[in-house]
């Protein structure tokens, strides 16, 4: 009888004990199981924090580049004396010959105009001439001496025109220069205001 009774015993303190070990198993997977699931509070947390907005990018105003001024130079301005016209001594001067024509026939006397400059203020008398040059220093031939009242300021006066000469062959080349004769009978040229020669050239052909 006493040996049943322990077995009894015994086996319901193992009932008990197995139902405690099997309670603690639930209760630790339970609690194992509850501490390792923190999403739903983790999920709850994270929604539940605001959004910081993001800083909006500021505007930068662009400028347009400036145009940099450079300042005017003055110039400056000189005032300029007109350059005074060269003083002409007084006296009688030749300031164009003309002849017509300039190629001239054998003997045809072709006609010389001569422009005079008369500087005196009052009229001059000359005997002048027109002598004639060819390629040799002494003249080829010349006009009769005229006597001529030259009047003050410009006058054209026409030479004696009798002057001619002959060609066959070739045509000759001529230069023509004003002179004339003092009371001496010296032979002077009439110069141009700036006391150069003036001679015109022609030709004469068969």
């Amino acid at each position: 009888m006493r040996p049943t009774i322990c077995l009894m015993h015994i086996a319901m303190i193992m009932i008990v004990v197995g139902l405690g070990t099997s309670a603690c198993s639930a209760a630790s997977i339970t609690k194992l199981t509850d501490t390792s699931t923190p999403a739903p509070f983790i999920q709850t947390f994270a929604s539940a924090q605001t959004a910081t907005p993001s800083p909006s990018p500021t505007a930068i105003e662009t400028l347009a580049p400036t145009a940099t001024i450079t300042p005017t130079q003055r110039v400056a301005v000189t005032s300029q004396r007109a350059t005074p016209l060269p003083v002409i001594p007084s006296g009688v001067y030749v300031t164009a010959l003309t002849i017509d024509p300039l190629q001239a026939r054998s003997d045809q006397a072709p006609n010389f105009v001569v422009t005079f400059l008369n500087t005196t203020g009052q009229p001059q008398e000359f005997r002048w001439f027109i002598k004639i040059y060819s390629d040799q220093p002494q003249s080829f031939g010349e006009t009769p001496k005229l006597v001529s009242e030259i009047p003050a300021g410009t006058a054209m006066l026409q030479a004696d025109s009798q002057w001619r000469t002959r060609t066959f062959f070739n045509c000759l080349w001529f230069t023509a220069r004003v002179f004339w004769m003092d009371e001496e009978n010296q032979v002077h040229e009439f110069l141009k205001p700036n006391a150069t020669n003036l001679g015109t050239g022609f030709s004469v052909c068969p």
